[in-house]
């Protein structure tokens, strides 16, 4: 599942499109309360939930990072940041 090339995070959860984003803030408020025994470095992210992103990702205890790559959408190459991660730079 990790390691898929159409894997997608088991965080992200699609809220559909609503007038306000009150829907996508109690999504968010759920998800995070669910994962709140997480380490704070590592819990989801608002991004995380709302954008369909690689698993890899998930794994970088940087929640700035894990947001920039996210709103980056394709600049970072996510099979070499997978391999990056595994081997190194």
């Amino acid at each position: 599942m990790f390691c898929d090339d159409d894997a997608i995070s088991p965080f992200y959860r699609p809220s559909g499109d609503t007038i306000d984003d009150s829907g996508s803030d109690r999504v968010v408020k759920t998800i995070q309360g669910i994962f709140k025994t997480l380490k704070q470095d590592v819990r989801p992210i608002r991004e995380q939930i709302t954008t369909m992103h690689s698993p890899v990702i998930d794994v970088l205890p940087f929640p700035t990072l894990r947001k920039n790559l996210i709103r980056s959408g394709n600049a970072v190459d996510e099979d070499e940041l997978y391999d990056d991660l595994l081997n190194g730079l």
